[in-house]
């Protein structure tokens, strides 16, 4: 993502899958909302399908999740927690920002698609961020750890 930011002229961020976002309560009642969706969740394996891009500041170039069991029972759960309801389309962006067309596909062209299907990784935890503002200014306030 670092590479890619500066290949872009655009922010850095670090990587992540949003399970849930645009909560707006207290951080107090969210860590105690998070610890009961974290004492319901295993641990899952998050993978992924392919590699895309859009309109969107925040998703301008990204891989597409899979959507396995695990991921989907989590955001169901914390949507039913959190009390929102939409459909979730699990991703992981890898530059944000309003970039040229042109170079969105230029870098999708040099993502390797069979590397895209071999990354993988288990989420163990779900953080809490203060997302105020540009991602430079992203906090990190809290992290419940799944049931083991």
């Amino acid at each position: 993502i670092k590479n890619l930011s500066k290949r872009a002229k655009t922010i850095y961020f670090e990587s992540h899958v949003t399970l849930i976002g645009g909560i707006r309560i207290k951080p107090e009642k969210i860590m105690k909302i998070m610890d009961k969706l974290a004492h319901k969740t295993p641990p899952f394996k998050i993978s992924f399908m392919t590699a895309g891009k859009i309109g969107e500041f925040y998703k301008s170039v990204f891989l597409q999740c899979r959507k396995t069991k695990g991921l989907i029972e989590a955001n169901a759960l914390a949507q039913k927690l959190f009390s929102k309801n939409y459909k979730y389309n699990p991703h992981m962006s890898l530059v944000y920002g309003d970039i040229d067309d042109k170079l969105k596909s230029k870098i999708l062209n040099s993502i390797n698609p069979k590397l895209i299907k071999s990354f993988s990784f288990e989420a163990n935890s779900i953080l809490l961020c203060r997302a105020f503002g540009t991602a430079e200014n992203w906090k990190i306030i809290y992290e419940a750890q799944f049931r083991k």
